[in-house]
């Protein structure tokens, strides 16, 4: 055998050798799959919503239907991208502004949490406003403000 094919051959098996290392590198067995996000508990658009029943769904599909309270002072109106809204006049839960009472099960005994809200502030800076409030008394509540203890408004 001629000299060139012996060294030929000597590279050859070299070459598959670090073909199938970078290909394991490359190619793990099973490729990385990304986390499943969480199903929201609840959702409210207020776009299916009767005033006058009180009763706001929850389009999540777990039946978590909310309460509206003192649904007189609430209305319906325009939402962005054609939905609608609903327009809370605030007030103390003990007076006649409407607000919306969740059902339990909502937070349950849920060590974690996210809510999202898109909201349109009237820009009134009384104090102690709330955006939403979940709790059941002083100690164990989470609330968040649209403005600062000092009647600041909050940055975006």
């Amino acid at each position: 055998m001629p000299s060139a094919d012996r060294s030929a051959r000597r590279r050859a098996p070299a070459a598959v050798t670090l073909a199938l290392g970078a290909g394991l590198l490359a190619a793990p067995a099973a490729p990385a799959q990304a986390a499943e996000a969480p199903r929201p508990a609840a959702r409210y658009t207020f776009d299916q919503d009767d005033m006058a029943s009180g009763k706001i769904t929850d389009s999540s599909g777990n039946g978590l239907t909310a309460d509206l309270v003192n649904g007189s002072t609430a209305r319906s109106v325009e939402g962005t991208g054609g939905g609608k809204a609903l327009a809370l006049p605030g007030g103390a839960s003990d007076a006649d502004g409407a607000y919306v009472r969740l059902p339990r099960a909502v937070v349950g005994d849920t060590a974690d949490l996210t809510v999202s809200a898109r909201v349109k502030w009237s820009g009134d800076k009384s104090p102690w406003q709330r955006i939403f409030d979940l709790g059941t008394n002083t100690t164990k509540y989470l609330f968040i403000r649209p403005t600062t203890a000092a009647g600041c408004s909050r940055p975006p």
